[in-house]
């Protein structure tokens, strides 16, 4: 995980077009991805191998910073904190 709030920096500058993603990984292994989309909107998701599927939410980019902030500082995956989940199996 880019330390420094190097991450921040990084984070605001994914260009906001269809299929455009950043994958952050904390030293735990706890991961957060963002994947922009049509409209543009912004699915922040999270990997659960365990299942095999992601968990993920349209978020505003102010939310997702929360989102990442909380796994770059404690390595703790919060979505589940900003919205209700919605489920997508593992293609």
């Amino acid at each position: 995980m880019a330390g420094d709030g190097l991450w921040r920096e990084l984070l605001y500058r994914l260009t906001p077009t269809p299929n455009s993603y950043m994958t952050f990984i904390a030293p735990n292994d706890a991961s957060v991805q963002l994947v922009w989309e049509e409209g543009p909107l912004l699915r922040v998701e999270v990997p659960d191998p365990r299942e095999r599927v992601f968990r993920f939410a349209h978020l505003p980019l102010d939310r997702a910073e929360q989102v990442v902030a909380a796994l770059a500082e404690d390595g703790r995956q919060v979505l589940g904190d900003f919205a209700d989940l919605e489920v997508e199996p593992w293609g």
